[in-house]
């Protein structure tokens, strides 16, 4: 009884362990870095709308992929200052 119990915990242990490790497409995850890091999204930043590009991205990927959205957005609003310091 033992060997069967440990013998169906190390299936299970195995096919948790395949499962994690092929839940990730290396390509495609490369593919989204090297899209969201090109020039075209200006480091992602918000002074040439690098921001707002990366986001419009993300949201095709996300209906591309078939995802809801929340509330009727993908987004949500984030409220934020520009601090801005002098140097003396």
């Amino acid at each position: 009884m033992n060997k069967l119990l440990f013998f169906l915990l190390l299936i299970n242990l195995a096919t948790t362990v395949s499962s994690a490790l092929l839940g990730q497409d290396m390509e495609r995850v490369k593919a989204t870095m090297q899209t969201l890091c090109s020039p075209a999204f200006h480091g992602r930043g918000y002074v040439n709308g690098g921001d707002k590009i990366a986001a419009l991205y993300l949201e095709g990927q996300f209906r591309q992929m078939g995802l809801k959205a929340f509330d009727g957005a993908y987004a949500q609003p984030l409220p934020w200052i520009l601090m801005l310091s002098r140097v003396k």
